[in-house]
């Protein structure tokens, strides 16, 4: 198994409870914030399908410059529905775990570069991207939309264990 294949497995399980969450946010929440710094529902949870698109991105290119200096600053997306949501987190998914499933070992240990108006703002292998900027992503802002889920009353899944909404 190459260090991909396993990458991608380890994905797949981690978006098992990644959908969970996202289905359960309600159109009429998406406004919602915990705080005035924090996303709303609606972006947060948009964030956590679009972020899922950037591992076969990585692994094909070297470089990301989120605002070009004359070039287009990069625009998040935000989805206008739970359906659309739901597509574009499996949609995405599927293009990363195939990445994932057929990139080299070789691949993984290039470096790739996130920059800025130009200006690095850092340089990782691929490695390390795909493991903080894919996997560990996926977690934080799972268990963030995990607490949004629970101040809102709403039933939060299990996730990593078991969950308090649904012991049997």
């Amino acid at each position: 198994m190459t260090i991909g294949q396993g990458m991608a497995q380890e994905l797949e399980h981690s978006a098992i409870s990644a959908r969970k969450v996202l289905e359960r946010i309600p159109a009429e929440k998406f406004d919602w914030t915990p705080h005035p710094k924090s996303m709303t529902f609606l972006k947060l949870a948009s964030h956590v399908a679009e972020s899922l698109g950037w591992a076969a991105y990585t692994l094909d290119t070297s470089e990301l410059d989120v605002e070009p200096v004359g070039g287009p600053k990069f625009e998040s997306y935000v989805a206008k529905s739970v359906p659309e949501l739901l597509e574009t987190f499996d949609k995405n998914l599927a293009v990363s775990i195939q990445a994932l499933k057929n990139v080299s070992d070789a691949t993984l240990m290039e470096t790739w570069t996130m920059k800025k108006a130009g200006e690095v703002m850092f340089s990782f292998p691929k490695l390390i991207i795909m493991r903080s900027f894919i996997l560990d992503h996926l977690v934080h802002h799972r268990a963030q939309l995990g607490l949004y889920l629970r101040l809102n009353e709403i039933s939060v899944p299990a996730m990593l264990g078991p969950s308090a909404d649904e012991e049997n």
